[in-house]
């Protein structure tokens, strides 16, 4: 477990973080969300003891202030800026393995889990961005740590990198580890338990990603195509669902409808006799929404 009491971090008359305080539950994912320049790596730079601070954190009972080294152990650390020697995947990963004191044993048991086992003799430069923040993830494993810290770690690979990435917490999550994400992208929500939202190194809001999106009203995109001549009585019953902006394009029907409604609207249009001919909803997430919140509170 991660706690956080009241942190607060200044540079000279600059305030990166404001008296900031939260909880990360042992097996849980969180994500710290927040715009650049929001206080997010500093925020993880003091859970890790990198810099000094005002206030309190504990790493699984420990103090930080006090213990720093000992709480690193427990963390495994992936940056935002991947920056790897001219070295090849396995050579470099006994490097690390002798700088955490760990058995070089366990090298093969994480390159595997990370898909790399096949490029353990390939130079790390040669790899994809996608198979360098595996490889990333895959030292930070090696030592075994309970805890795993991402900073924006889908903002330097494409599409396929992001997807992997949203695969690899699936598993690590399987595997009981707690994961503390920085980021501002979206696609994370659907797998985290609860997200921190940051600006100007201030929390201004917490909770899971469902509490969240309720609270500013968020809504999905809805495209139903219905056979021609019912779009009118459709959009009717869209309304009494909580659609709003709703419009009408031939036999397509646009809406935004809260997301605690929409199944029940879809089966309430398939009971009610409409022909659904095919149908479309674009989720929301925490992460492409959180401006809102910082809204609420400007």
């Amino acid at each position: 477990m991660i706690v956080a009491s009241n942190v607060t971090k200044r540079f000279r008359k600059f305030t990166a973080v404001n008296s900031v305080s939260f909880k990360v539950q042992n097996g849980s994912t969180v994500l710290l969300i927040g715009p650049n320049g929001a206080g997010k790596t500093t925020i993880i730079r003091c859970i890790m003891g990198l810099i000094s601070f005002r206030g309190e954190v504990y790493v699984d009972g420990e103090d930080v202030h006090k213990h720093g080294e000992r709480t690193r152990k427990k963390i495994g650390y992936v940056p935002q800026q991947l920056i790897f020697p001219e070295s090849k995947v396995y050579e470099h990963s006994k490097f690390v393995c002798s700088l955490k004191r760990v058995k070089h044993e366990l090298i093969p048991d994480k390159l595997k889990l990370m898909g790399l086992w096949d490029y353990r003799n390939v130079k790390i430069q040669s790899l994809s961005a996608g198979l360098r923040q595996r490889f990333s993830i895959a030292l930070a494993l090696m030592n075994e740590p309970p805890i795993l810290i991402f900073d924006e770690p889908i903002s330097n690979v494409d599409v396929r990198g992001q997807m992997d990435f949203e695969s690899i917490v699936k598993t690590l999550t399987g595997e009981g580890k707690t994961l503390f994400i920085a980021t501002h992208f979206s696609g994370m929500s659907e797998y985290a338990d609860n997200a921190l939202v940051l600006n100007h190194g201030q929390l201004i809001a917490s909770g899971s990603p469902q509490e969240l999106l309720e609270k500013i009203n968020a809504k999905n995109n809805l495209y139903l195509k219905i056979k021609s001549g019912l779009s009118e009585k459709a959009k009717d019953l869209i309304s009494k669902y909580g659609g709003e902006d709703i419009s009408i394009e031939g036999e397509w029907i646009a809406a935004k409808v809260p997301s605690n409604t929409k199944i029940s609207l879809v089966n309430s249009l398939l009971q009610s006799g409409f022909d659904v001919q095919d149908l479309i909803i674009e989720d929301i997430t925490i992460e492409s929404e959180y401006l809102k919140l910082i809204g609420l509170t400007n």
